[in-house]
């Protein structure tokens, strides 16, 4: 479930483009209030006010607790993905650069926005990335998942089925639709398996989980593959039950203890 602090944590991560935005609507709000003029109402009533209103709603304590913390954090800054944060920036640098009187004035500041972007962007490598139409991680699925998955991919295993926990099983179908889940988000398979497993293993909880139990539902279900966390409160043991350990994944723990940094195991069923 998400909180103000994860959200702000991963959205401190880019407190340049953050700051920006939260600026350009000041800004744009204020020239709207201080000009009128009807092409600016309409680009606040369409673009400025809504954006505001989602940051507003999401970024502050109290509606974080009530509404954010139903849902996954992944969600929710999915949701903020619909901010057209570009393009108010855009319409902000437009609006500063039409003040300007003077030409040479127009010309310095344009200059300066110029290489700003390009510093940003990182010279001209992600333009050219962009431009070539060559993104190798499009939907930015977290590290361990990619690595995950891409081991059952490789794995010779031809019945590539697998349970992963939460929320690891919310980006496996953006990365790939060749591995099928019991679960994922709020959606479950058909079966009477799929539902223990959720019940089991679909949200992080405070009891023990029993992996002689999530093995058994593993089988019953034809399920070849289960991930596990390797710092975990477990009772059993997933050998024992007939499931052999064939990699082991860990990206970045130098970044904190978020669940897409841990230590990961992948299991196969023999």
């Amino acid at each position: 479930m998400s909180s103000l602090r994860d959200i702000l944590k991963y959205y401190g991560q880019n407190q340049w483009m953050l700051g920006m935005l939260v600026l350009c609507c000041v800004a744009v709000l204020f020239w709207t209030w201080k000009t009128r003029t009807s092409g600016m109402v309409r680009m606040c009533a369409i673009l400025v006010l809504p954006s505001t209103l989602l940051l507003v709603l999401l970024l502050n304590p109290v509606s974080t607790h009530f509404a954010v913390a139903l849902f996954h954090d992944t969600q929710v800054q999915r949701f903020l993905w619909i901010v057209p944060m570009t393009l108010i920036i855009a319409i902000c640098i437009v609006l500063v650069l039409s003040r300007l009187r003077k030409g040479y004035m127009r010309a310095a500041v344009f200059t300066l926005v110029c290489c700003a972007v390009l510093f940003y962007a990182n010279g001209f490598t992600r333009l050219r990335t962009t431009w070539q139409a060559y993104t190798d991680n499009w939907y930015k699925v977290p590290q361990v998942v990619v690595e995950l998955c891409d081991d059952i991919l490789q794995d010779d295993c031809e019945r590539k089925t697998a349970v992963f926990p939460s929320p690891l099983n919310l980006w496996v179908r953006q990365y790939t639709g060749e591995i099928q889940l019991p679960f994922a988000w709020n959606t479950k398979e058909d079966t009477p398996e799929a539902e223990a497993l959720y019940d089991l293993y679909g949200e992080v909880g405070t009891d023990p989980v029993n992996l002689d139990e999530l093995a058994r539902l593993a089988k019953e279900g034809g399920y070849t593959y289960i991930v596990l966390a390797e710092q975990g409160d477990y009772i059993g043991d997933l050998v024992e039950n007939g499931y052999k350990e064939i990699s082991r994944v860990h990206m970045y723990p130098e970044r904190g203890d978020s669940a897409y940094y841990q230590a990961y195991i992948l299991y196969r069923r023999e």
